[in-house]
């Protein structure tokens, strides 16, 4: 038995000596909470570039900069993004974003129900 492992060990392939150039794995791995932060930096960069119009008409009708509109202003908003939208197109997104009347509409809810809007805004942009 003892000369059998000693004559397949010495038939087996010494591994050769990495040279010092050739990085390691180690050496080119990253840490995934580095990957992870730089892919969502990545994310987040674009998204803002994506919304950069919209966040300026949003600031030039929220008049006290708190990041919620009246209906008065959603519709000045509506006017600035889409001058041709009727009047009856309006209120279908009124009553959907704001089916309570409340008059409180925040900044997050003008993107959710505006994403067609929006996306038709950066293409004219």
């Amino acid at each position: 038995v003892r000369e059998v492992i000693k004559s397949v060990s010495a038939e087996r392939p010494k591994p050769q000596a990495r040279s010092r150039e050739e990085p390691t794995q180690d050496q080119t791995a990253i840490p995934y909470h580095h990957f992870v932060k730089v892919l969502l930096d990545f994310q987040l960069s674009g998204h803002e570039k994506f919304l950069q119009k919209f966040v300026q008409s949003f600031r030039r009708v929220d008049s006290d900069r708190n990041g919620v509109v009246s209906e008065h202003q959603f519709r000045c908003l509506l006017r600035l993004i889409d001058s041709g939208k009727s009047d009856a197109k309006i209120n279908q997104l009124l009553d959907l974003i704001d089916p309570h009347n409340n008059q409180m509409i925040t900044f997050s809810e003008c993107v959710t129900f505006l994403s067609s809007e929006l996306v038709a805004l950066m293409g004219a942009a």
